[in-house]
């Protein structure tokens, strides 16, 4: 596959904060360009200018045919769509925000990512729960390889709500937890808010070793559903793991992942969109180990794994 990583940019809460800063998207941005954008859309937007920003290139230059954009979310402009929900409950569905309803549809952000920068290329919003991203950065992986696009612009956003706080305090009896393989302990994290966006682009890495800002390229991505306790491909590098913790545990007892497992830490809360975080995190892990796996497991036996390599161990 071998797609690599020219640009990466993210926004998201910290210090036990549960919403984002987007308040520097208007040095980007000009503020009137911004004033029917919510909360969501800006997320985007930032992340996005980041990414832009690293991969070396200008706002205004980075535009065209040949870029395709692809937004995952997995619940969507959540504030938007409460508050369009209270202007049916307030004056009915006859008078109910038209506004509010066209900022509440998932592609809402990816409309105004495309008018903004001028993308004319092919582009695509992702739904799909807690694998939203995942499927959205191997659909970007087969247009760069199919020749669709020179570049690909690829993000997850997701932002949190009140009603999602509540029904997390409300529906469960603890906060949602996951395990910390390195100390045996169950690590409870509290929901959060963020997006994360990648630029992509294809390299044969022959002829003249291109200056890379990022140390790694995506070699393998693999989606599916397991038929077994076991994962139907070879584990070879060092792990970064995260999903239902039973069938990981029963792996690791069975001893068919003998590697170092890498246990990701998530300042930025727990959401949805947060895979795009862990790539981040696994690209900067790339100057320790010359490889790295991502896999996420569901409960219902779906899987994902994502496959770093460092540029200077292709062979």
């Amino acid at each position: 596959m071998n797609v690599i990583v020219k640009g990466i940019g993210s926004v998201g809460t910290l210090e036990g904060a549960l919403r984002a800063d987007t308040a520097p998207i208007c040095q980007y941005i000009p503020p009137k360009k911004l004033r029917r954008t919510d909360h969501f859309t800006q997320l985007a937007l930032i992340a996005a200018c980041y990414a832009i920003e690293d991969a070396g290139f200008k706002l205004n230059e980075f535009k065209g045919e040949n870029i395709g954009v692809i937004l995952a979310t997995g619940h969507g402009a959540m504030n938007t769509t409460y508050a369009f929900k209270d202007s049916i409950n307030s004056r009915g569905d006859s008078f109910s925000s038209p506004t509010l309803f066209s900022k509440s549809v998932h592609n809402a952000a990816m409309s105004n990512l495309t008018i903004q920068f001028g993308l004319t290329g092919p582009n695509l919003t992702i739904s799909q729960h807690s694998f939203s991203f995942q499927s959205a950065l191997l659909t970007a992986c087969l247009w760069i390889n199919e020749g669709r696009c020179e570049y690909v612009m690829v993000g997850g956003v997701d932002e949190f709500s009140e009603t999602l706080g509540y029904c997390i305090e409300r529906f469960n009896d603890e906060k949602k937890s996951v395990l910390d393989y390195n100390n045996a302990y169950t690590k409870k994290i509290a929901p959060g808010e963020g997006a994360s966006f990648f630029i992509l682009s294809k390299s044969d890495f022959t002829g003249k070793k291109e200056k890379m800002k990022h140390p790694g390229f995506i070699s393998d991505l693999v989606m599916g559903n397991l038929t077994s306790t076991h994962l139907p491909i070879e584990i070879d590098t060092h792990l970064i793991i995260d999903g239902d913790s039973n069938r990981i545990k029963n792996w690791i007892q069975r001893d068919q992942i003998k590697n170092k497992i890498y246990y990701l830490e998530k300042p930025y809360g727990d959401f949805f969109a947060n895979p795009g975080f862990d790539l981040i995190a696994a690209f900067s892990q790339l100057e320790a180990y010359a490889n790295i796996t991502l896999i996420y497991i569901e409960e219902e036996g779906q899987f994902f794994l994502i496959k770093l390599r460092k540029i200077r161990d292709f062979r």
